[in-house]
C-alpha cells in the first residue's frame, strides 16, 4: 500500500483535533470545535449574509484575512461564511437550518460536484461517495463482493480502506440537482438566495462559460422558473487569466483569485433580490 499509494475516490472526514462531529436536525456533519474568523460571529451590524459551501468558498489553503470573504467592503453588512471543506448538500442544509437564527438576508449557496454525492458514515469516518458506489447492506463502501460482515470489519483497516476506495466501480448514474436545490429554497424560505457556480480550473474562464458544468447547466435551468440570482464565477472572472488565480487545476483559489472574487462578487452581495 506504501509502495503504490492507491488514491481513494473520495473525500474522507475523520476525527481530529480541531474538527468536531455533531449531530443536527438535518443529520451528522462536523465544523470546526471553535468558531473561527470566518464565521465571523462577532459581527453586530444590522444586515446578515450567510455563505454555504465547501473548501472553494472556504478558502482551503490560506488564512482568513487572505479568503474573499474578509476582503469584501460592505459597510453595514455581516458576511457569516459557514463554507466547510468538503461539505455536500445535507451538511450545507443542516449547517443553514442551525444558522437561520442569525436572520440573514441573503443566502449564499455554492453549487458544486459534492452536492450530488452520496455521503455515508462507517463509525464515526465519512465518506463522500459518487453517485452509484455499490454499498453492501450494512452501508459500507462494497468493491470486492466480500460478505457484508467481513468486509465492514476489514474495513476499520486503512489499508482495505485505502484499496476498497481506490478499487470500487461506480455504476453510471445521472443526478438531477433539482431536487436538492428545492430543498435549499425550502429552507431559505423569503429570504434572498443567491446560487455561485465555481467552474473547474483547468481551462481558461471563456471555455468553462462557453462548456458549463453538467450541474451548473441544471442549477440555471431550475433557478429560472424561480427566480433566484445565479452568479457564474466564470462569467465573473472572463477577463482574467485562469492560471494567476487558481490554486490548482481543480476548482480552488489562489490568494490572488480570492482577492478578484472579494472585488467582484461583493457588490452582487449588497443587492436584494428585487433590486
Amino acid at each position: 500500500m506504501r509502495v503504490f499509494k492507491p488514491s481513494a475516490r473520495t473525500q474522507i472526514i475523520a476525527p481530529q483535533q480541531g474538527l468536531e462531529l455533531l449531530d443536527l436536525a438535518g443529520g451528522r456533519t462536523w465544523r470546526p470545535s471553535k468558531a473561527g474568523p470566518w464565521e465571523n460571529r462577532e459581527c453586530e451590524a444590522p444586515d446578515r449574509v450567510l455563505v454555504l459551501g465547501s473548501s472553494i468558498l472556504y478558502g482551503s489553503g490560506y488564512e482568513y484575512p487572505e479568503t474573499w470573504t474578509a476582503q469584501v467592503d460592505l459597510p453595514g453588512t455581516c458576511i457569516h461564511n459557514f463554507a466547510v471543506p468538503a461539505y455536500g448538500l445535507p451538511h450545507k442544509l443542516a449547517r443553514l437550518e442551525e444558522e437561520l437564527a442569525l436572520d440573514p438576508r441573503l443566502v449564499v449557496w455554492e453549487v458544486w460536484a459534492n452536492d450530488a454525492n452520496d455521503f455515508v458514515w462507517v463509525g464515526d469516518r465519512g465518506y463522500s461517495l459518487v453517485p452509484g458506489t455499490p454499498l453492501d447492506p450494512l452501508g459500507v463502501p462494497d468493491a470486492f463482493g466480500i460478505p457484508p460482515y467481513l468486509n465492514g470489519l476489514l474495513f476499520h483497516s486503512r489499508a482495505y480502506e485505502a484499496l476498497a476506495l481506490s478499487s470500487v466501480k461506480p455504476r453510471h448514474v445521472r443526478h438531477s440537482f433539482a431536487t436538492g436545490l428545492d430543498r435549499v429554497l425550502a429552507h431559505v424560505g423569503d429570504r434572498d438566495l443567491l446560487l455561485v457556480l465555481p467552474p473547474v480550473l483547468d481551462k481558461p474562464f471563456a471555455e468553462s462559460v462557453e462548456h458549463p458544468t453538467d450541474f451548473g447547466r441544471q442549477a440555471r435551468r431550475w433557478a429560472e422558473g424561480r427566480d433566484v440570482r445565479v452568479v457564474d464565477l466564470a462569467e465573473l472572472l472572463i477577463d482574467e487569466d485562469v492560471e494567476a488565480l487558481r490554486l490548482d487545476p481543480c476548482c480552488h483559489y489562489s490568494a490572488a483569485g480570492h482577492a478578484v472574487i472579494a472585488e467582484r462578487l461583493g457588490p452582487l452581495l449588497a443587492q436584494s433580490q428585487s433590486e
